[in-house]
This record gives C-alpha cells, sequence and structure tokens, in this order.
C-alpha cells in the first residue's frame, strides 16, 4: 500500500495513549531523589504517554531483538526500516481504527488496513520481528 518513493512518517506506532503506571525507578545518588518522585510511598507509579514513552518502549524491544540475534549468531539489525518494512506480519500488527488528529479537525491522520499517516505499518511485535531478524541473518 505504499505508493511513494520518499519515505512517509511515521513509520511504526506504540501504545502511547495516558493512563499508563509506570513505577517510578530513577534515583540520583547525591540527593537520593528522581525527576519523576513517586505521588506517595504507597503508590510509587507515574502515569506516562506519547513519545516519551512509545520511544523508550520501541528502543527496548529492539535491543532484546539484537539480543536475541546475537545469540543466534546473527548480526544486531543495524537500521532496522528495512526489516520493518519486509517483515510484514506476524511482526507487526496492522492498527485499523483511530486517529491521531490531536485538535479534532476531521482532516488528519485516520487509521486504515496498511500502512496510514496515523500509525504508519502498525506496532511492532518484538518477540515475532525477533525471528524475523534470525531467519534473514541481515543487517538492515
Amino acid at each position: 500500500g505504499i505508493t511513494s518513493n520518499r519515505r512517509l512518517v511515521p513509520d511504526v506506532s506504540m501504545y502511547a495513549s495516558w493512563g499508563i503506571p509506570l513505577v517510578c525507578s530513577v534515583f540520583h545518588p547525591a540527593t537520593g531523589a528522581g525527576p519523576c518522585p513517586p505521588t506517595s510511598a504507597s503508590w510509587p507509579f507515574m502515569s506516562v504517554a506519547g513519545t516519551s514513552f512509545a520511544a523508550p518502549l520501541l528502543a527496548g524491544g529492539l535491543a532484546l531483538v539484537n539480543q536475541r540475534a546475537v545469540q543466534a549468531g546473527q548480526p544486531t539489525v543495524g537500521f532496522v526500516n528495512p526489516l520493518l518494512y519486509s517483515a510484514g506480519a506476524p511482526a507487526i500488527n496492522d492498527v485499523t481504527t483511530g486517529d491521531n488528529d490531536v485538535f479534532d479537525t476531521g482532516r488528519c491522520c485516520f487509521a486504515g488496513p496498511g500502512y496510514d499517516q496515523a500509525t504508519g505499518l502498525g506496532t511492532v511485535n518484538a518477540a515475532r520481528l525477533a525471528q524475523v531478524a534470525v531467519r534473514a541473518g541481515a543487517r538492515g
């Protein structure tokens, strides 16, 4: 479904909605505090969303893909885009509903089957992407 000879944005999407509670574990050795202090001792969580959540989530997944490749005697992924665009199902879950129309203008950008401007190729399944990377045995 990609009709352009240029790279489009986004390549993939990751779950990044508000309300995901994560344990706040950042620690500064000099002060004993972190930049994300828990709201209370009994609730050591902080909600994160957007790129601040999605980018490290994808980076962590790709680190696991690289780890699996090395364990299998294959090179690490490197530039991941060629692998993402060739992997397809089952390594990419196509997102077909929803949008990222932040201001509700009704003009941009809506999810649909295949590549779209809202979710790119879809969401990455890191375990399955690792299987594809090991089978491909190629650096991106």
